[in-house]
């Protein structure tokens, strides 16, 4: 058997996550039933806020632990909520923007706001996007995925280890994705977004 450290399997069930999520939906009757987390401290004022987890802080235990699942959600995820409002809030003329309008056109925003709204924007959305995705079990990869993974990287834990490679060498040691171009074709990103371009 082999023993992974907390930090490791977060970043490869990340990755599966990510990987599995783009060859279609996922739907809600899949996610862990449950009682539903309780919600973590009111947050500072501001457009964006804390999504709550839709499962109890233990249900996916033995992977997750009620305390990971409380640190990465209510403080690590609540700082990219909180640095993201006051980043909007510096700079008026991005009231009203959606995070989506934020994230995908950072490049366009004003100078002294892209940092703070790539990396913390970019943490907002793809944790929000994340943990719908998580359930107890797991599979490996199939179909279309599967095969895609197999003639692009040999094997599933060669991926994994390229995957794993690209989120360390990014903003907050953890966001990378593996993405279907329109062409057809299959790359690993490590933009902060949930596009590719």
């Amino acid at each position: 058997m082999i023993s992974v450290d907390r930090r490791t399997a977060i970043l490869q069930m990340s990755a599966l996550a990510g990987a599995a999520l783009l060859t279609g939906p996922l739907r809600a009757e899949t996610l862990p039933i449950g009682q539903a987390a309780a919600a973590p401290p009111a947050p500072p004022a501001g457009p964006f806020t804390l999504p709550a987890l839709p499962y109890a802080y233990e249900a996916l235990e033995p992977s997750f632990d009620a305390e990971t699942m409380h640190l990465h959600h209510d403080k690590h995820h609540q700082a990219y909520v909180n640095n993201l409002n006051a980043a909007v809030a510096a700079h008026p003329e991005l009231a009203g923007k959606t995070l989506d309008d934020l994230v995908i056109n950072w490049a366009s925003l004003p100078e002294a706001a892209r940092t703070a709204v790539r990396n913390n924007g970019g943490g907002h959305a793809n944790h929000s996007f994340w943990w719908p995705t998580l359930g107890k079990g797991g599979a490996a990869p199939s179909g279309e995925l599967a095969k895609a993974i197999d003639a692009k990287f040999g094997t599933l834990p060669a991926f994994q280890d390229k995957l794993t490679d690209a989120a360390m060498h990014v903003f907050g040691s953890g966001w990378a994705w593996l993405v279907k171009l329109p062409t057809g074709q299959w790359r690993l990103s490590q933009r902060p977004t949930r596009t590719a371009h």
